[in-house]
């Protein structure tokens, strides 16, 4: 992951601390996972975002990783980004970086609707 994506992350997060870009639940573009082994587990679309460059997602996902050690396949749970443009994506992180973590764990538990599960 370059240093250019990690500031990218850190600025949207400080972003949608601040407001500015907000996130929606959403079903996962086909593109993200057709033809993969990903499974999306969820998926939220930013707005408040210039979208001249295309639509940005935020998702956790599974896909299988071989584990030498017990000679088998685990499902592991990631996080990304896309920006996705014209049914094509443009620009995706997929490092499973620790910002990456951060902004999802803010957008799913300011976005989740958790806080509002008792209340009837």
């Amino acid at each position: 992951m370059t240093a250019n994506e990690i500031s990218i992350i850190n600025e949207l997060l400080k972003k949608s601390v601040e407001d500015i870009v907000t996130w929606k639940m959403t079903s996962p573009p086909t593109i993200l996972y057709a033809t993969t082994e990903l499974t999306i587990v969820s998926c939220y679309i930013a707005y408040g975002i210039n979208n001249s460059s295309g639509k940005l997602y935020l998702f956790k996902y599974r896909v299988p990783e071989y584990l030498g050690e017990y000679d088998k396949f685990f499902n592991l749970e990631k996080v990304g980004l896309a920006l996705i443009n014209n049914d094509q994506i443009t620009w995706q992180s997929i490092n499973d970086s620790i910002p990456a973590h951060n902004l999802y764990e803010y957008v799913s538990n300011k976005y989740s609707g958790i806080e509002n599960i008792f209340n009837i």
